[in-house]
């Protein structure tokens, strides 16, 4: 009778592991998504999958693919290798978010366009083109605490600086090492003009 008892153990433990490793991307998607995200198209599994289009209110990210690192949830974080794009740009590299909800990129590249500036961080109308290398990045408390990366701005442009057209500002460099900071949180930067 004892040897039934481990032997069922047994069976379900390995049933149980069975199931986390190959859970099914689609399926995970559905039962742990926000409310208003909505997907198509997944493969793979909820650790390593992906997803022909996720739809987050105006955001539709396509060709998304993920692959979680599952020893970092020891540590309280969930992270993945991360790759996806959008409608003018795309983000691939590595991301985190730990129990504590900083926010770590690492060797992330990424390319966007500069409008969406204006939606992030209510700025004036801007357009043009972004570059990012993201050597490593840590959000706390959506302040970056640590930023060492790298910025390439294309053919930044303005309504406001013409006559209700776009006006030209031109192409900029922007470095940014926190290394040399004694004071955590403290974000300094070197801007250059390109042309």
């Amino acid at each position: 009778m004892l040897l039934n008892k481990k032997t069922a153990g047994f069976v379900t433990a390995c049933f149980l592991i069975f199931l986390l490793l190959f859970f099914p991307a689609r399926t995970g998607f559905w039962l742990f998504a926000p409310a208003g995200v909505s997907g198509f198209g997944f493969s793979g599994t909820l650790w390593n999958g992906s997803s022909q289009i996720i739809r987050a209110g105006n955001l539709q990210l396509r060709d998304t693919q993920w692959d979680l690192a599952l020893l970092r949830l020891l540590l309280g974080q969930l992270a993945a290798n991360i790759e996806t794009h959008w409608s003018g740009g795309f983000i691939e590299g590595f991301a985190a978010v730990s129990a504590n909800g900083t926010i770590t990129l690492q060797d992330t590249r990424a390319t966007l366009d500069a409008s969406v500036l204006q939606a992030a961080f209510n700025t004036p109308p801007v357009n043009g083109q972004i570059n990012l290398d993201i050597t490593k990045l840590e959000l706390r408390k959506q302040w970056p605490g640590y930023l060492v990366a790298n910025a390439e701005i294309r053919n930044l442009a303005s309504p406001l600086l013409g006559s209700g057209t776009d006006a030209i500002l031109g192409s900029f460099a922007v470095n940014f090492d926190t290394t040399t900071e004694t004071e955590y949180g403290t974000v300094t930067g070197k801007i250059s003009d390109t042309d």
